[in-house]
């Protein structure tokens, strides 16, 4: 049965980061074809400025669940 447990902690961080990666990968290129396919994000004007005060809201929220993750995973392995 330890043998198991210390299995589990330590491939369980590896896995759960690569799945997040994974996902990650998929909502950026998802946000980049959208970036990419809306013409109005290059002009002067209130939604232009909204869209890409939502792009940035978008790009700040990946960044923060990654670092949530990753966190979680470090202190799943690394109990003093």
């Amino acid at each position: 049965m330890q043998d198991i447990t210390s299995r589990v902690k330590h491939n369980v961080p590896a896995l759960v980061l690569t799945l997040l990666g994974i996902m990650q990968a998929f909502a950026l290129g998802l946000l980049w074809s959208f970036i990419v396919d809306t013409p109005c994000l290059f002009a002067l004007t209130w939604q232009a400025l909204l869209s890409w005060l939502q792009v940035l809201i978008t790009l700040i929220g990946t960044i923060l669940v990654w670092a949530s993750y990753a966190t979680n995973a470090t202190r799943f392995v690394w109990v003093p």
